[in-house]
């Protein structure tokens, strides 16, 4: 009787294995639109004397300052150059953000790893619905991800993953 449950257990992995591709299988593959970056050439700031005061690239900005402050140092910058104007400063257009690759957990519990492979340890255990944003996926089927409140990062399987959200 002992012989013929593993000979049962050994004939159902053999049927699995075949069943699922074999040494054939090869994951799903996702892909993710590459986002671009535009980069602008600095642009020079000089008042009326000539004077380089200030090199600004769109790279530095944070943030485009209120149009009545752009108005204001219009206006500042065609007058003639005062030691109280010293600080002039314009702005270039900030460059367009990349966009984020947001997905959800698509299985129901998923563990995210230190690396890719499941030969790394486990981080954390994510239920199904979980937000997750995608910073890169690698060709072996495994993409780099962190949580949206940025408490958790590591690797998961890209297939447990949803399709990006559009």
């Amino acid at each position: 009787m002992k012989s013929y449950v593993w000979l049962t257990f050994g004939f159902m992995g053999w049927a699995f294995y075949e069943a699922s591709g074999g040494a054939d299988f090869v994951p799903e593959q996702r892909r993710v639109a590459d986002a671009e970056i535009q980069q602008e050439a600095p642009e020079m700031v000089t008042r009326a004397d000539t004077t380089t005061l200030l090199s600004v690239s769109a790279s530095n900005i944070v943030a485009s300052p209120p149009a009545a402050e752009v108005t204001q140092i219009a206006a500042v910058a065609q007058k003639p150059a005062t030691a109280a104007d010293a600080m002039v400063v314009k702005a270039a257009a900030p460059a367009a953000a990349p966009q984020i690759d947001l997905r959800e957990v698509a299985g129901s519990r998923v563990n995210m790893r230190i690396g890719p492979g499941t030969n790394h340890e486990v981080i954390t255990t994510l239920d199904g619905g979980t937000e997750l944003e995608v910073l890169e996926a690698n060709a072996d089927g495994w993409a780099n991800v962190t949580t949206t409140d940025h408490l958790y990062e590591g690797w998961m399987a890209a297939r447990l993953l949803s399709d990006p959200q559009i």
